[in-house]
């Protein structure tokens, strides 16, 4: 009767120690999760507004100068009165047209009409304009792009030392002959190192 006493007290040792193991290794789950969800909402921060303006800047900088190499506004100083004024269109040379619903071709003015808009002089009103609605779009204070290396670098640093905890007490419970299963996601280089 004795015996079969142990083997019940240590049967149940055996279970409290399993679910002791198993609520340490969802803690280290739940640590991991919070990391990666911090990690996305990081990514997803809107830059700041200072380089949010250089982005516009280069970008009107780049339609500009295509639209500065495309524009022929010469053609409306050509005397040739059996001619019509140039279509704005021809002037700046917008696309080559697609197959439009009827089966004819229609032109294109999309991205190109900014650099045109520039061109002509209206991009001072179109940089601001542009500006403030990118900051009403991606509201917030914004993060740089240096900030957002450090911090990034801060939680990817993280969530290794996580992971590796979290191996290296997967494998002390397979030692001990307790079965926990890996996260389908968990990364094969931390179960592939040698020493955890």
């Amino acid at each position: 009767m004795k015996v079969l006493e142990k083997i019940r007290a240590a049967s149940k040792k055996a279970v409290a120690a399993r679910a002791d193991l198993q609520v340490e290794v969802e803690g280290l789950r739940n640590e991991l999760s919070s990391l990666f969800q911090e990690r996305t909402r990081l990514l997803k921060a809107p830059l700041t507004t200072t380089e949010t303006a250089d982005n516009i800047k280069r970008a009107l900088d780049a339609l500009e100068v295509k639209a500065g190499e495309r524009l022929r506004a010469g053609q409306f100083r050509a005397n040739d009165p059996a001619k019509d004024p140039p279509d704005i269109d021809a002037v700046f040379k917008v696309g080559n047209g697609v197959a439009g619903p009827g089966g004819g071709f229609v032109n294109i003015i999309n991205h190109e009409l900014a650099g045109a808009l520039c061109v002509l002089g209206l991009r001072s009103l179109m940089e601001p304009a542009l500006l403030a609605k990118a900051v009403a779009d991606s509201p917030g204070e914004g993060i740089s792009a240096s900030e957002r290396a450090a911090k990034l670098r801060k939680i990817d640093a993280d969530i290794e030392a996580v992971e590796l905890a979290e191996e290296a007490l997967i494998r002390e419970c397979e030692e001990a002959g307790i079965t926990v299963f890996r996260r389908s996601d968990a990364r094969p280089e931390i179960y592939l190192r040698e020493k955890v």
